[in-house]
């Protein structure tokens, strides 16, 4: 299983000293389109990371 990092803005939802960790942690802060584009972001980002993490025979292959 490959575990990958969320970020948006650079910044690590994993860390809780940051607005888009409470943006997805506490949504009701926030409006429903800043939570869906927070949470787009986060699926993008995680997407791209599994792409990067396979071995560059798999991603080269076209």
């Amino acid at each position: 299983m490959i575990k990958a990092h969320l970020f948006i803005n650079g910044y690590s939802l994993k860390n809780r000293c940051n607005e888009e960790h409470d943006l997805l942690r506490h949504p009701r802060r926030a409006g429903l389109e800043t939570f869906y584009a927070a949470l787009l972001i986060s699926t993008i980002e995680q997407l791209f990371s599994s792409i990067n993490a396979l071995p560059k025979d798999v991603s080269n292959s076209s």
